[in-house]
């Protein structure tokens, strides 16, 4: 098991995130430390709570209409099933 899987996890969704072209530039190390915080959040609501929990990017980073960003003021923390649900659509409100 890899000693920090949170940290290892928010990387990995950062590489798909450059891929996509929706890592902004800008981003700044305390961004990156907030990413990561959502990261282990997730990770710890899961053994808290027994179900798999997930961050999910508000505004998906590959929507059909509309494309958000790999930020921190675009991501929550939500169950999987929810996330599951909301698939790569936006739903403003």
């Amino acid at each position: 098991m890899k000693k920090h899987p949170d940290a290892h996890t928010a990387r990995a969704v950062a590489s798909v995130a450059r891929r996509a072209k929706r890592v902004p530039k800008w981003l700044s190390a305390d961004d990156k430390w907030m990413l990561r915080q959502a990261y282990a959040l997730a990770k710890q609501r899961t053994e808290m709570f027994g179900f798999t929990w997930e961050v999910d990017h508000i505004i998906p980073l590959r929507g059909e209409h509309v494309s958000g960003l790999h930020v921190p003021t675009n991501v929550q923390v939500i169950p999987k099933a929810l996330n599951r649900l909301k698939r790569n659509v936006y739903h403003p409100e």
